[in-house]
This record gives structure tokens, sequence and C-alpha cells, in this order.
């Protein structure tokens, strides 16, 4: 129960940041690709996942011309050997930028919540997470850029599953609406 609670108050958190910016505000609509390698605590247990061409949707409402609220959707699913496996990342982040000038690359930070809802087949769990990239934004026009990060993601432990420490590269691609 606690776990659907949390689930859904971080779903409210995100509909509430990507719904009360500007209507004005510019907006920016990504994909990424990227490489995650997950180290689970008390395991001898490392996982490295390749999600090429998609790991992650994005949109993001700038609130100022240096800071960004960034909602982000990933599905996933493996199977092996008859046994499925399915998740499901939802993300929220605050996105500061070090530059004001989206016609020059731009050094990001970005830092929140995400929650990874993960279906084994035999029933489902969620873990909370936290966590931050850095990366690079390089225009390629008016209004698309190329994107290119690092990130780190702390999954927190809870009844069932021990916690996880999972570090990512990712490049992306983004338009902007104005």
């Amino acid at each position: 129960m606690r776990t659907r609670q949390k689930f859904l108050s971080l779903v409210a958190i995100t509909v509430f940041l990507t719904t009360t910016a500007p209507a004005d505000a510019q907006v920016e609509i990504g994909v990424d690709a990227g490489v995650t390698s997950t180290r689970v605590d008390g395991a001898s247990l490392d996982v490295v996942q390749v999600d090429i061409p998609v790991q992650r949707l994005r949109v993001g409402f700038f609130l100022t011309p240096t800071v960004q609220v960034e909602s982000s959707v990933g599905y996933s699913r493996v199977e092996v050997d008859d046994i499925a496996s399915s998740t499901l990342q939802l993300g929220a982040d605050l996105v500061v930028h070090l530059s004001d000038n989206p016609y020059a690359p731009q050094v990001y930070f970005a830092a929140g919540p995400s929650l990874l809802r993960t279906d084994f087949g035999a029933g489902e769990e969620t873990q909370v997470g936290v966590g931050g990239d850095i990366g690079l934004k390089l225009p390629a026009g008016d209004w698309m850029a190329v994107r290119l990060g690092v990130g780190f993601t702390r999954w927190l432990e809870n009844d069932t599953l021990f916690g996880a420490d999972e570090f990512g590269i990712f490049f992306g691609a983004s338009v902007f609406t104005r």
C-alpha cells in the first residue's frame, strides 16, 4: 500500500510541476538512448542495460531562461528463457542551465526523484530513487539540440528490494516549441 502511495505521489508531483509552467513557456520535447550499470547492495549482482534507440522520453517546461522543470518516462521489457520482466520509470527533475543562451552550448545540472515500477511476472514492486545528471546541450539550429550526459540514481531499499546504485551515460535529441 505504501509503495502505491509513493507512486501516486510522484505522478501527482510530476503533473503539478509540468502543468504549472507559464502558458508562454518554451517547451523541450526529447528522447534519449543510453547505457546504465546498476550495482545492487548486498548482492554480487551488476546489471548493464543498453537502451537504444529509446531509453526515455522527456518533456520540459522552462520557468526562466535557465531553469526548467522536466518529467520523463521510460519503459523496458526483458525476456530470458520464458521469464519476462518489465519496468516503468517515471522521473521529475529540476534542470538548471549555466547559460541563458540557447544558441550556444549549454552545460546543465538536473536533480530529482524517480519511481521504478518493476513487474517480475509473479508480482510488481515499486522502488523510489533520488538522483541527478550533468550534461551538455549542443544546439542544432533554432529549434533542435543534441543532448549528452552522465547520471547517477540511488534506488532506496524497501521491504522486498535491496537498494542499488545506478550509473548511466545517455545521448539524445530535443526539439523546442519556440
